[in-house]
């Protein structure tokens, strides 16, 4: 009775968790457009030495840009 219970239960619980997207509302041509673009602006490596051990962290940084219109 358990086991048959338990397996009903699990069943039921993947169906809603498969169905709930399905189920969301429409956005009704509300989106917003955006554009994202990056750019490399630099790089870097940095050098650390623990306990006999060497480090090498390289590191990139980069302009992000999200333009919504």
């Amino acid at each position: 009775m358990n086991k048959k219970f338990l397996g009903i239960f699990v069943f039921m619980l993947a169906a809603v968790m498969l169905a709930t997207p399905v189920m969301a509302d429409p956005t009704k041509g509300q989106k917003v457009p955006i554009e994202l673009w990056w750019t490399m602006t630099g790089t870097d490596v940095e050098t650390r030495v623990t306990g006999g051990v060497v480090h090498r962290i390289g590191l990139v940084y980069w302009d992000v840009v999200l333009e919504l219109h």
